[in-house]
């Protein structure tokens, strides 16, 4: 699961607005449009918009592209936390470490 930290997901993805960030949180936990929509009182057509758009500005194509996405920045994430080489290492850091 990706961080629900509103500062982290704005300088990953800037141009996404406040809503869309919310709804990438769920969406990064694997949940339905319409689970999404359950979980914010809004109706799934508006979650399917904001999907779609967050789709636009990241540049991906569908759900996998996007969980593939978060998972790489997750790592990313975690590879400069614990490594006291980062940026420079070129090896990833395990995230069990």
């Amino acid at each position: 699961m990706i961080s629900s930290n509103g500062a982290a997901l704005s300088q990953r993805w800037p141009r996404l607005t406040r809503r869309e960030r919310e709804i990438l949180v769920w969406v990064g936990c694997g949940m339905s449009n319409k689970e999404v929509a359950r979980g914010l009182g809004l109706s799934p057509g508006t979650v399917k918009l904001h999907v779609h758009s967050i789709f636009t500005k990241t540049g991906a194509r569908n759900r996998y592209e996007l969980m593939a996405q978060i998972s790489r920045e997750k790592h990313r994430v975690t590879a400069r936390d614990s490594n006291p080489l980062w940026p420079h290492a070129t090896l990833p850091v395990p995230l069990g470490s």
